[in-house]
């Protein structure tokens, strides 16, 4: 075998979404910045009904395909279609993101650390061991950003320059 990865797509009883993929991308391109696609175009290109789960599998990896490939962002707009987003947008959802996954990490630290050691099995104590220490480092990387941020905002007031030029001071 040669030195380049043999990558190999497993279908297992399903249909490949490439064909459909390229369909959309013939159709459409790549979507400008504020473009709205609607679910009734989509269906046209496509030949799947809106809701449908083809239509859900094929548009994902559509907007899939867009990310990686050509760096656009598509978000699905309930009940009319894609808007193509711009950097700010792009921005705002990566934040809606970000809090999501720290209210997720935190319901998750609560859970493990309210779990009594003396009950779990002793095949799952290393696991409870690994999960609260999982979980006392990304609390730990947290503080230490958040610390970063304040610290930048404290030198950007002080010296009136700004926070980015703050932050880029900072030691890593």
């Amino acid at each position: 075998m040669s030195d380049q990865q043999v990558t190999a797509k497993v279908f297992l009883g399903g249909l490949p979404v490439e064909p459909d993929v390229r369909r959309l991308e013939e159709k459409f391109g790549v979507p400008e910045v504020g473009a709205l696609l609607t679910h009734r175009q989509v269906e046209g290109a496509l030949g799947e009904k809106y809701g449908s789960t083809r239509y859900r599998t094929v548009t994902k990896a559509w907007r899939q395909h867009l990310r990686e490939e050509n760096n656009v962002e598509l978000k699905a707009v309930p009940g009319i279609g894609f808007k193509c987003l711009g950097a700010d947008e792009r921005l705002d959802e990566a934040n809606s993101t970000g809090r999501s996954v720290l209210r997720k990490l935190r319901k998750g630290a609560q859970q493990v650390e309210s779990i009594p050691a003396q009950e779990v099995s002793p095949a799952k104590i290393g696991v409870l061991d690994h999960t609260r220490n999982f979980f006392a480092k990304v609390a730990f990387a947290a503080r230490m950003e958040r610390t970063a941020v304040l610290r930048a905002k404290k030198i950007a007031a002080l010296t009136g320059a700004p926070e980015e030029a703050a932050q880029e001071a900072r030691p890593s």
